[in-house]
Order: C-alpha cells, then structure tokens, then sequence
C-alpha cells in the first residue's frame, strides 16, 4: 500500500510494472492477509480497508490521482487497526430525523 501511495499511477521505470500489475498484486496479498482475519473486528476493519482500497484503485484508473492516495492511505490505517485488536465503536446515532446524536 505504501508503495501505492508514493508512486501510483506513474511508477519508476526501473521498476518495470504497471498499475494493473501492482493492483493484481496487492488483490493477491489481501486475499492472503483476508485468512488471517480471525476476531470479529479484525474482520470488520478489513472489510473497511478493502472497500477503501477499491475506490482507490479505482480512482487511479479514472486518473483522480488525490483520491486514489487519500483513499489508499485510509485503507493502510484501517488495515493496522485489523492487527492492532482495535475495537470499532459507534460515535454517534442518527434517527429517522436524520439528527446524529453522540453515544
């Protein structure tokens, strides 16, 4: 993910690789890294970075480079959260009104 962040889309020529290679790999690794996800927070916070990642990747096809990083590195946080044993807690409610209130 790190090396998304700092070289998506254009990557170095000596690196030899493409944005559809690197996206191929990172799928691979996180389909890997899904098994590993045993809690059910570990779960929840992978589900998170993964939908993340996805719209990142997809806004780097689309050539909207500072989403694609924005979303990319939101998706690098949550997927530490899923290793750290952080808990995912509800900071607010909203009701039919559409008014969110704290909890």
């Amino acid at each position: 993910m790190i090396y998304f962040c700092c070289h998506a889309p254009d990557f170095p020529a000596e690196d030899q690789t493409t944005l559809q290679d690197q996206q191929a790999l990172l799928t691979q690794r996180l389909d890997k890294l899904a098994e590993t996800m045993v809690s059910d927070d570990q779960q929840k916070w992978f589900a998170v970075s993964i939908n993340e990642v996805q719209s990142s990747l997809e806004a780097y096809r689309t050539g909207n480079i500072l989403r694609g990083e924005s979303d990319m590195q939101s998706a690098e946080e949550h997927l530490r959260k899923a290793f750290s044993g952080s808990d995912i807690k509800v900071g607010f409610i909203a009701g039919e009104s559409r008014e969110a209130a704290k909890t």
